[in-house]
């Protein structure tokens, strides 16, 4: 019975572990995406459009990072 017992918790452990590993890689990859996302549409702007909006060009990386953090 003992055995029965530990393998039923290694399973679930184990299915813990696996969901847990999942969950993490889904959200890898909307921070990626969202970074990506940011990126590209403030890179696209020109000097003057960024100007508008009181962003300057050194300012995007920092702006995509803080933006996939909140994801």
């Amino acid at each position: 019975m003992a055995v029965l017992s530990t393998n039923a918790t290694t399973e679930f452990a184990l299915s813990r572990w696996i969901r847990n590993a999942v969950d993490a890689v889904r959200v890898s990859l909307r921070r990626k995406a969202e970074f990506n996302r940011v990126y590209a549409e403030l890179n696209a702007l020109s000097f003057r459009e960024l100007e508008d909006i009181g962003i300057a060009r050194a300012d995007i990386l920092e702006i995509a990072r803080e933006s996939a953090s909140r994801v």
